[in-house]
């Protein structure tokens, strides 16, 4: 496989955007969700269709449905995975999908645990109940830079474990367990 790094003046530049993924035959893409966005809501996918791309990586933020689903009809055989994972633990969850409800997180990457925790800390289980998305694992984070308050806000100990301490961060993102 080739490493290929897009100029990023070309992301100011849709239609150009879409003649290098083109030229140099791009088969896969690892982009933010504001780049697809961006693609998008310029009509980008209407000038040109990087047909070699089979799949596409999604992550930072939210996917916009309407977003997906107009990459989706323009590449229809390509792979769309969503990606989560905040900086702080240097991890994702991923997974594929098909869109009902919206787009789920998936399941954490292994020797990760991405967990839900109620207003009093205790551990949802359960479908459809909303809680605090909070991971763990071997590659979270020490912490912010310089900054012990806003460290010490969101890296706590794992309030579900008694016996030993086990930090995790509190994302602030909220999330529930489909069926």
């Amino acid at each position: 496989a080739t490493l290929s790094i897009i100029p990023r003046e070309l992301f100011s530049r849709t239609q150009q955007l879409l003649d290098w993924l083109c030229d140099h035959k791009i088969t896969t893409l690892i982009w933010a969700v504001s780049a697809l966005c961006l693609v998008s809501t310029f009509h980008g996918l209407e000038y040109r269709q990087p047909v070699d791309v089979k799949q596409v990586f999604f992550s930072g933020e939210e996917m916009p449905l309407k977003h997906l689903e107009t990459w989706r009809k323009h590449l229809p055989h390509a792979q769309f995975v969503n990606l989560y994972g905040p900086t702080e633990i240097t991890c994702n969850c991923n997974t594929t999908f098909s869109v009902r409800e919206g787009i789920p997180i998936g399941r954490a990457f292994p020797k990760r645990r991405v967990f839900l925790l109620d207003q009093e800390d205790r551990e949802i289980t359960v479908p459809n109940q909303p809680g605090e998305i909070c991971v763990s694992g071997s590659s979270l984070s020490l912490g912010y830079y310089r900054s012990p308050e806003q460290t010490g806000a969101v890296f706590v100990d794992n309030p579900l474990n008694k016996g030993f301490s086990e930090p995790i961060y509190r994302t602030g993102d909220l999330g529930k367990y489909g069926e």
